[in-house]
């Protein structure tokens, strides 16, 4: 077959002309993402405690240009409070260097439903290297994004990624889980969430805070309303005695006053109970791993992505792990457009671009992934799927 396109191409110069305009183009579509922007921020390990521009909305997208923005978002779309965020616009602003420091934030079941674009910009030098638990499969996972769901994300250059796994140390050991809260997500929740939803949920909480004090102080009140006699039939005795009561009970109260300051400081500045200790121990042996960029896949869109220098570093038996440098499972109806791939495994049986491929739109793939397989049960002919490597500083596809 590529004897005969040879010959064609031989023989036919204007042919050899839209082959060569074919690739140029090509080249240009993604030159966007692949053409990184001089700024940079590196991160000092600090989270934000808000995102400081911007609403969420397509004409005013959350603004995100330091690692401790970076990490916030990260940190919001895997907590309790992640579905106040679905479906809302984020924007890269700045190349982000994370200091080979680990990212792992990623949590089990919450699926991160929105627009990000990268703008070109850079986020790289990092590792992950801490896993979360699926305590009913049995599986430490070690991912950016556990999953996306209805998403878009676009633009943006990752480089210098390392998953430092160690498996000799993880499988048919109690698993260990950082404290995380219980609420869960399914795609309903992400569907039909509105913003006028979440305000009047918020409303009704901020309400109920509000109104809990006031309940237990009630009771406490009461015997003020119980007096047999008015202030004209006291004596001068039952006064004094009522007064000494009044002070007896306000000494007995501020103890108790104090012992509550104390447990609020103590939530507020975040330092460890017992509870919370017992939480990070999971009594369920470990028995899978899993590894990638993007975990779970879903009615999404990936374009226009650029990932550089990604390498899975594992110490252990491989029948244990289901590995990808890209996407693990494709779930359905995805688009995957305009990816460039480079970087390697220790797991041999990892994919370089999707690991369970289940009939997404794939198109101009670039990829050096150092003999991995680019997509497991990929069986279609796709002549937008572009194998090259890098020697000498020569470029050859």
């Amino acid at each position: 077959m590529f004897k005969n396109i040879l010959e064609k191409i031989k023989n036919n110069r204007l042919l050899a002309v839209l082959i060569l305009l074919f690739f140029v183009i090509n080249i240009f579509v993604i030159s966007y993402t692949f053409s990184e922007k001089t700024s940079s921020s590196i991160w000092d390990g600090t989270i934000a405690k808000s995102f400081k521009e911007g609403d969420g909305s397509a004409s005013n997208p959350y603004q995100i240009k330091t690692g401790s923005e970076l990490a916030y978002f990260f940190q919001v779309i895997n907590s309790d409070e992640s579905g106040d965020y679905y479906n809302k616009f984020y924007e890269l602003n700045n190349n982000i260097n994370l200091d080979g420091r680990d990212f792992s934030f990623s949590r089990l079941d919450k699926p991160f439903s929105g627009i990000f674009n990268g703008n070109g910009y850079k986020i790289f030098n990092f590792k992950i290297s801490n896993y979360y638990l699926s305590d009913e499969d049995k599986v430490a996972n070690f991912d950016l994004f556990d999953s996306i769901y209805s998403a878009n994300i676009k633009n943006i250059n990752f480089g210098d990624i390392t998953f430092v796994i160690n498996g000799k140390e993880i499988i048919n050991k109690k698993g260990v889980n950082p404290t995380v809260g219980e609420e869960e997500y399914s795609v309903e929740n992400i569907e039909n969430a509105t913003p006028e939803d979440k305000t009047e949920e918020k409303k009704e909480e901020e309400v109920t805070k509000e109104e809990t004090p006031e309940v237990k102080e009630e009771p406490k009140e009461e015997p003020k309303t119980e007096e047999p006699k008015t202030e004209e039939t006291k004596t001068e005795e039952e006064t004094r005695f009522d007064e000494i009561v009044k002070e007896e009970e306000t000494k007995q109260e501020e103890p108790k006053k104090e012992e509550e300051s104390k447990e609020e400081t103590t939530e507020e500045t975040g330092e460890n109970t017992e509870e919370e200790k017992t939480d990070d121990v999971v009594d369920v042996l470990v028995e899978k791993i899993t590894v990638s960029l993007f975990k779970k896949v879903e009615v999404s869109k990936i374009s226009n992505i650029n990932v550089q220098n990604i390498k899975i570093s594992y110490n252990g038996n491989e029948d244990n792990v289901d590995a990808s440098l890209f996407i693990l499972e494709d779930i359905n109806n995805n688009n995957i457009t305009n990816i460039n791939v480079n970087g390697s495994s220790d797991v041999l049986s990892a994919a370089g671009l999707i690991k369970a491929y289940n009939n997404a739109n794939v198109e101009n793939i670039l990829y050096d992934v150092n003999g991995l397989i680019l997509i497991h049960g990929y069986e279609k002919e796709n002549d937008t799927l572009y194998k090259y490597s890098i020697k000498n500083d020569k470029l050859t596809f």
